[in-house]
């Protein structure tokens, strides 16, 4: 029996390939070709734009979760009033009053407490720049066609540079979280939000973490894959750790240490919690505090760069480039603070201050 030839089979769907595989049709009147950079112009390319230099990129999309009761929406709503009224937050300065929304899925009221709270422990009034979302008959989902579209609407009115969604969970009912095509879709609803607020916009997705802590979020591992960064608030007793755990662009930046206090707003019984970025005296930040402690309590025996490289991966959960410990050992030892006795480089060891070998 003879083969047929190309022009005797039945001729294709005009959306389908004789795979059967759908082709994606292309947006009308736009010229593809145009997209291409090449040579001198990728060179000429703008570089990372941040919203908080090293902390959240425009247009970026951060994941901050923590487990139950260990203090991300306090992390949140500081970040919320830090943004809006262009101060610091994690050691880094916002350029400019931010127009922030925060959009509380849960637990409204809890959430306008802590902001009034946190703006009255400044003693600042509430400013025009923060706004609070906060719809009285259930959270707003991404996942739903009409949910989607008003928050784009508002995001759309608002215009504003930082969106705080408050929780993911919350937000995102009935999908699966272990599934890649759900978890990697909801991202993508998220980032549909962020992008009707206008070029540059920034978001942060609070979320839980797993039950097994060492994993980091909850839920399938698209999520991790899809957000351009991780925030994560560890707790040990009263104390409180916020760490970047991985960013797209830029080096990680060292973790920040807080602990969460009272502040009593009138007329209420009870407190509601605020953050308090612990100070460290002498030291510039609890990065530089770990290192010197380190290195004091390694004593006469000293560490290599590698080792101390090890000691802050395990202690912060975070992977450090040798390189990048190496520039905090060496302004350290500018500062007097670690020694270094001369001698070959590959070999060398660092000392708390005293503990050099004479």
């Amino acid at each position: 029996m003879s083969r047929k030839r190309p022009s005797d089979e039945t001729p294709q769907e005009p959306n389908r390939t004789p795979g059967d595989a759908q082709i994606i049709p292309l947006n009308e009147g736009e010229n593809y070709l145009a997209h291409i950079v090449t040579g001198a112009a990728i060179a000429a390319m703008p570089g990372m734009a941040w919203l908080l230099k090293g902390r959240i990129p425009k247009g970026g999309l951060i994941a901050l979760y923590a487990p139950p009761k260990s203090g991300k929406s306090v992390v949140a709503t500081e970040l919320a009033v830090a943004a809006s009224l262009g101060e610091t937050f994690w050691q880094a300065q916002f350029g400019r009053p931010l127009t922030v929304l925060y959009i509380a899925a849960e637990r409204a009221t809890d959430i306008a407490d802590r902001l009034k709270a946190t703006l009255q422990r400044r003693g600042v009034a509430y400013p025009d720049t923060l706004h609070l979302y906060a719809r009285p008959t259930g959270p707003l989902q991404v996942t739903r066609e009409t949910h989607l579209k008003a928050l784009m609407q508002v995001a759309e009115h608002l215009k504003p540079d930082l969106i705080i969604f408050d929780t993911f969970a919350r937000m995102t009912l009935g999908i699966e979280e272990n599934s890649t095509g759900d978890m990697g879709e909801a991202v993508e609803q998220f980032n549909a939000v962020l992008r009707a607020a206008g070029p540059g916009c920034a978001g942060i997705i609070v979320h839980h973490a797993g039950k097994d802590k060492t994993k980091g979020l909850r839920g399938s591992t698209a999520l991790l894959g899809a957000v351009d960064g991780v925030y994560a608030v560890n707790r040990e007793g009263n104390n409180y750790t916020l760490e970047l755990e991985a960013l797209n662009a830029g080096a990680l930046p060292p973790p920040e240490h807080f602990n969460i206090v009272g502040e009593q707003l009138p007329g209420y019984e009870e407190s509601t919690p605020v953050l308090v970025w612990q100070a460290f005296g002498d030291y510039a930040n609890a990065r530089d505090k770990w290192l010197v402690e380190t290195l004091n309590a390694a004593g006469e025996k000293g560490l290599t760069k590698q080792e101390v490289t090890d000691l802050f991966n395990e202690h912060h959960k975070a992977s450090k480039a040798t390189a990048t410990v190496y520039g905090w050992l060496t302004k350290l030892v500018a500062k007097g603070m670690v020694e270094q006795p001369p001698g070959p480089k590959s070999r060398a060891r660092y000392y708390g201050k005293g503990h050099a070998p004479k």
